[in-house]
């Protein structure tokens, strides 16, 4: 992943940080390897797969969960949990963008006929479903059991 990239002959251009971008980039000259890539056509290409395949960015994550019962009397307990989400607070880009804003690990899609400007950006973070952010979340429970 490149820092303060500002694209190329209007590839890429939109991660460049004067126009409001994130500087980020998985390619270091975007004009250059754009070329090596043309149109995906679905249900239509000839070739057969699994050559050359275009990858997104690895990530990994660590949720763990620690609990503890304590007997009060011999039918009543009470149970305490901590989950932890992202334990080590990793943050996790989403794929990089092939056109138009759209990042191919948060929803978008993998086109590069309608444009190049944000060829290899990533604009944002992966943020997990009913979640507000990607950072680090913490879960306490008390559980009253009789």
């Amino acid at each position: 992943m490149h820092t303060g990239v500002t694209g190329s002959n209007g590839v890429g251009t939109n991660s460049d940080p004067k126009n409001k971008g994130t500087g980020l980039n998985l390619f270091d000259d975007q004009a250059a390897i754009s070329g090596d890539f043309r149109p995906i056509l679905l249900a239509s290409d000839g070739r057969s797969g699994r050559s050359n395949p275009f990858r997104g960015l690895s990530h990994w994550n660590l949720d763990t969960s620690f609990g503890k019962t304590t007997a009060i009397t011999e039918r009543m307990h009470v149970t305490f949990s901590a989950d932890f989400f992202n334990l080590f607070n990793h943050v996790i880009y989403c794929d990089p963008g092939a056109t138009n804003g759209n990042n191919v690990g948060c929803g978008g899609s993998l086109s590069l006929a309608s444009g190049l400007q944000n060829f290899g950006v990533i604009s944002s973070q992966f943020i997990p479903a009913n979640r507000t952010s990607g950072s680090r979340w913490i879960q306490l429970s008390l559980r009253f059991e009789f």
